[in-house]
């Protein structure tokens, strides 16, 4: 069948370049970026991050926070990841309709709180889990 390559192609070439699709790479991406592979964040923390262009260190005060480009990276896939709304309920809600998906070899995965109500996500390499 030579004319079905073609149209496979075409197809998985069109997907790879959706908007939507390539979001959610530099997203995942940025997540690994700023606070590492394995390591989780809240919704709310990483828009905080994004705006004060500070990352939060894991188990320091505020006043161990640092500048960070990696900040404004993740600010900027947040904008792209969200059409442009750094609210970290409807970052969450995104968040949730790509948990588990795989994007530039990383899955998004999170872990729900039950006494906070809130989900940590983080994202991993392919063959790791938690």
């Amino acid at each position: 069948m030579a004319g079905y390559e073609g149209p496979v192609l075409t197809m998985e070439a069109v997907r790879d370049n959706a908007p939507s699709r390539q979001a959610r790479v530099v997203m995942f991406q940025a997540i690994a970026n700023a606070y590492g592979v394995g390591f989780v964040r809240t919704t709310a923390l990483m828009i905080a991050d994004a705006k004060s262009g500070m990352i939060a260190e894991p188990g320091k005060s505020l006043l161990h926070q640092r500048m960070n480009p990696e900040a404004d990276n993740l600010r900027a896939a947040i904008t792209q990841y969200t059409d442009n709304r750094m609210d970290a309920k409807y970052l969450g809600n995104k968040l949730n309709t790509d948990k588990g998906k795989i994007a530039g070899g990383l899955r998004l995965c999170s872990n729900y709180d039950t006494h906070t109500k809130v989900n940590h996500w983080y994202v991993e390499t392919l063959g790791e889990s938690r």
